[in-house]
């Protein structure tokens, strides 16, 4: 009877043990990340370039001081309109002689408000045409000589969600370097706009934009969502989806834009591919794909 009793005690230890090994088992085995994903597809692609711009007039007449004398206060402010022939202020000579715009136009800048001496050839006031306006560029010459005359631009960034289409009027033969907000020295040139249609009267000289200049054109393109690309060491590499587990893949990128970029090898057209992959997909890692999840269009 006691060894009946050892036994029973002894099976119900091991079945214990083995029914908290699998409990054990259950819990910590990794369950499936839900993920988003996209489809690789084939299609129309426009390469892009981002950039700012400014709003600038296209001719500015600087009114200076026709003769060496004394300045009257310039009571002219920024942004007031002016007449041909109007008297901006007056210039003190060997006689009293008006200062006055010798164009019709803007008020641009002001360099001169107060009275006292002023040499001959001296800037008082910039006057422009707010009607006669263009948009100027400062880009990088390595992305600059991608961008022909005539190209496509998208203007935005004006305060709404509308949005303005330009052309590429010229790209500047004459590089410059400048100083980036990091310190590093940039070599960089002059793309000049032109809008297609006139603009809204409330842009104006030296106002902010936001352009997207066209580069090049494909009609069909292997394509991904850049959410879907990550570095992999020095390289571009995807999570794809297959069998319910996430697989890393090295891809080659030859061109991209705002939204996707152009794979030329590492994957195939229909493939499905993980959007935003966090730190808990890894190689082989078992994933789940959310209900709301769509393919990319």
């Amino acid at each position: 009877m006691k060894k009946k009793t050892q036994y029973v005690g002894k099976f119900i230890y091991v079945t214990l043990a083995i029914l908290t090994a699998v409990a054990l088992g259950l819990l910590l085995r990794p369950s499936a990340v839900p993920v988003e994903i996209a489809v690789v597809e084939q299609g129309p692609f426009t390469e892009q370039l981002r950039v700012d711009g400014t709003v600038r007039s296209r001719h500015i007449t600087t009114v200076t001081a026709f003769a060496t004398g004394d300045l009257e206060r310039l009571e002219m402010k920024a942004g007031e309109s002016v007449k041909k022939g109007q008297t901006l202020t007056h210039l003190k000579w060997d006689f009293r002689k008006p200062v006055t715009s010798p164009v019709a136009g803007v008020v641009a800048k002001v360099y001169r408000e107060s009275a006292g001496p002023i040499q001959r050839g001296e800037p008082i006031v910039d006057i422009i045409d707010p009607r006669d306006i263009e948009v100027v560029a400062k880009v990088l010459t390595t992305d600059a000589v991608k961008v022909q005359p005539q190209s496509v631009v998208k203007i935005f960034g004006l305060g709404d969600d509308s949005e303005l289409e330009g052309r590429v009027l010229r790209v500047s033969q004459a590089g410059f370097v400048e100083i980036s907000a990091l310190g590093i020295e940039e070599e960089k040139t002059e793309i000049f706009i032109e809008f297609q249609k006139p603009p809204p009267v409330q842009i104006g000289h030296n106002f902010h934009v936001e352009l997207l200049i066209e580069v090049s054109h494909t009609d069909q393109a292997l394509q991904v969502p850049l959410g879907a690309l990550l570095k992999n060491r020095n390289n571009w590499a995807v999570y794809t989806v297959q069998d319910q587990r996430a697989h890393l893949q090295s891809v080659e990128i030859a061109k991209r834009n705002d939204s996707h970029a152009v794979v030329s090898s590492g994957l195939k057209a229909g493939e499905q591919v993980i959007l935003f992959p966090g730190d808990q997909v890894f190689d082989n890692s078992k994933v789940k794909i959310r209900r709301n999840s769509h393919p990319d269009p």
